[in-house]
């Protein structure tokens, strides 16, 4: 397991967000596969931040896909931390709603990562 407020997690040759089938959660209160996403589409974003009291403040917005870059995987296959549908990088920064937390974590913190059948891992930048 990697420690999660390491940074060196993002120096990773398998980088990226999810697999094609994964849902994302559109501002008009549908989700649509990963593989359908593209530039000028509206997704919702989640953030958080702690104060100085060390209260959590949380914020849903919206966000317009700018660039979606899709990386074939050569083999396939790609180690891979699965939580129900969602298939992500190992070190793509989540937070895991299951244990009502708000800070970020890494789900090879939280997960083994894992071999699974995918075809090609996506990224998306965001406007905001």
């Amino acid at each position: 397991m990697v420690d999660s407020v390491s940074n060196s997690g993002y120096i990773n040759a398998s980088g990226g967000c999810c697999a094609g089938h994964c849902h994302v959660f559109m501002e008009d209160n549908s989700h649509k596969k990963a593989k359908d996403i593209k530039k000028g589409d509206r997704v919702v974003t989640y953030s958080t931040k702690q104060d100085d009291q060390d209260r959590y403040h949380e914020m849903y917005s919206v966000s317009t896909i700018e660039c979606v870059v899709k990386t074939y995987c050569s083999t396939g296959k790609e180690m891979m931390v699965k939580f129900g549908e969602l298939c992500i990088t190992p070190y793509h920064p989540i937070i895991f709603m299951d244990n009502y937390e708000k800070h970020w974590r890494y789900p090879v913190s939280i997960k083994e990562p894992e071999l699974v059948q995918c075809e090609a891992i996506y990224k998306f930048i965001v406007e905001n």
